[in-house]
């Protein structure tokens, strides 16, 4: 039987038309990502859309709440607001994203300051923001309530590839995700399953091969072509910090932890220059360089997210909690970040010398240093 290219044509059509019916049923009633959960908290912490729009709708909703704010990407959602609460009397929630990048901090700055009584802004930066990022965030309904945004962004995540979503819910399999938390904390342990997050199971596995790895890249060469956006970076700061000054709002900036994976990315004299014209646009607390504490695998979930143990050790010393040690936390000035950048130049060449005669460099273990104990789990976070 002689098949017309009509009907060859027209089968075709029917066939994409039913997969994508598929794909759209999939994520509409599965929501992997909770985009159509009615809440600010349960979605998905690995995808920005609906993260996005739940928080931001959320703060319209109740701009009086909070008067203070941590902001930054994913890495910012192990600090706990309730310890900034802590410290400072006023009450704080995680505004962090998923895939942050530094037009997403400016937006969020802006858009607090115009609709809540914010007087403290804790930003953290993880410190590859220069580097780039093809991601732009379009079609944000939260925030421009267009119409035509709204579909644009619905059609979006109704065309999500739901393969794997949909296999591991025929299967039965079990799944786990990282969830925003009430609180708006994303703690990206949660990507194993609570067994192996109790006691680290993960990381022998998963971050130190990760991280052994990716430590000979740290000597290697970097040019400004790997930081294309540096300049727009130190702009966006400057308009950041300049917008919390007019508002009297108190503004304390951080350096996110550098793991293993986070220096091969960026370590370099181009680096070094970031660091110095960073401080110069304000005084930052550094978590980023060559502390034990960023050398033990033990410390972090993967390559990059650090845990919340660390989040609190962090917060602690910049509310004069705890003492920085060994360059881990020191605030750094436009005033000591000359013989702060020597201190660290000193070290990269020493481990340099050290991998070139070895061909290996040391990473920390649960009984070594720079090990950050496990605190107990606590049920029902969100």
């Amino acid at each position: 039987m002689n098949i017309t290219a009509k009907v060859w044509c027209a089968l075709f059509v029917v066939a994409c038309l039913l997969a994508m019916a598929i794909i759209i049923g999939a994520n509409y009633f599965l929501d992997p990502y909770g985009y159509f959960l009615n809440t600010h908290y349960g979605q998905n912490g690995s995808e920005g859309l609906s993260v996005r729009n739940a928080k931001i709708r959320y703060i319209k909703e109740n701009p009086d709440v909070y008067t203070g704010f941590i902001i930054g990407g994913s890495r910012t959602g192990a600090l706990d607001p309730a310890l900034a609460s802590e410290y400072t009397g006023l009450s704080f929630y995680n505004f962090c994203f998923p895939q942050g990048y530094q037009e997403d901090y400016e937006m969020l700055v802006d858009f607090i300051i115009a609709r809540t009584p914010v007087r403290h802004i804790i930003l953290q930066l993880n410190g590859q923001e220069i580097g780039g990022d093809d991601l732009r965030v379009e079609h944000l309904y939260a925030l421009d309530s267009k119409v035509s945004s709204k579909i644009a962004e619905l059609a979006t995540v109704l065309l999500y590839g739901c393969s794997v979503n949909l296999l591991n819910f025929i299967l039965r399999r079990p799944t786990y995700i990282p969830r925003v938390q009430s609180n708006g904390m994303i703690e990206y342990i949660g990507h194993y399953s609570p067994a192996e997050a109790a006691n680290l199971g993960f990381v022998e596995k998963t971050v130190t091969p990760d991280f052994q790895s990716l430590y000979q890249r740290i000597f290697s060469e970097k040019t400004a072509y790997d930081f294309p956006i540096m300049e727009f970076c130190f702009e966006s700061l400057s308009r950041i910090r300049e917008k919390c000054a007019m508002n009297d709002v108190k503004l304390t900036v951080l350096l996110a932890p550098s793991s293993v994976y986070v220096l091969a990315h960026t370590e370099s004299p181009l680096y070094w220059d970031y660091l110095r014209n960073l401080a110069a646009i304000t005084a930052f607390y550094n978590f980023n360089g060559y502390a034990p504490y960023n050398f033990n695998p033990y410390n972090f979930v993967d390559n990059a997210h650090y845990r919340k143990e660390m989040g609190d050790k962090m917060l602690r010393i910049v509310f004069n909690q705890e003492e920085a040690v060994d360059d881990w936390g020191v605030l750094l000035s436009k005033d000591n970040i000359g013989v702060y950048l020597e201190r660290r130049k000193a070290r990269y060449f020493a481990l340099k010398k050290s991998y070139e005669e070895q061909g290996i460099i040391p990473l920390g273990t649960m009984n070594g240093a720079g090990f950050i104990p496990v605190e107990a789990a606590v049920e029902g976070a969100w």
